[in-house]
């Protein structure tokens, strides 16, 4: 005796292999043309995911260009230390002002480090100015 299979609706499949957040943070960009930057810019990330990103720009950018992105992480390093993070991958798809990039490393840097003084307000000036070369003055 056989059993009628019920018929599933066709579905599309998800291509990306990695998960992307909605998430808009201010970007600054360089395009790059056989390892020469050719121009840059400003924009903000629509999506982001450790593949890639959609971003807007506020120009259309080429299509198959090299692209870095040093996008101002929002989180800070021990909660002083701002930092960025550049992603360098190829542009794979435009639509108008939004961007498709696929990266193929990125990593993170320290931006806005605050001066921090290693030397106390109370030391006399001379003192101060000494031990930072290394010589203490009596």
């Amino acid at each position: 005796m056989a059993f009628p299979v019920p018929r599933m609706p066709l579905q599309a499949t998800e291509r990306r292999l990695n998960q992307r957040f909605p998430i808009g943070i201010p970007l600054q960009y360089k395009l790059f043309r056989y390892g020469r930057v050719v121009n840059s810019g400003k924009g903000q990330t629509l999506n982001l995911s450790s593949g890639g990103a959609l971003i807007k720009s506020e120009v259309a950018l080429p299509k198959g260009l090299e692209v870095e992105l040093s996008i101002a992480w929002p989180a800070r390093l021990d909660g002083v230390v701002g930092l960025s993070l550049v992603a360098v991958g190829k542009i794979v798809r435009i639509a108008g002002s939004r961007t498709a990039v696929a990266f193929s490393r990125h990593y993170f840097r320290t931006r806005n480090l605050q001066k921090v003084s290693t030397i106390p307000e109370s030391f006399p000036t001379g003192v101060a100015r000494g031990a930072r070369r290394g010589r203490i003055h009596p």
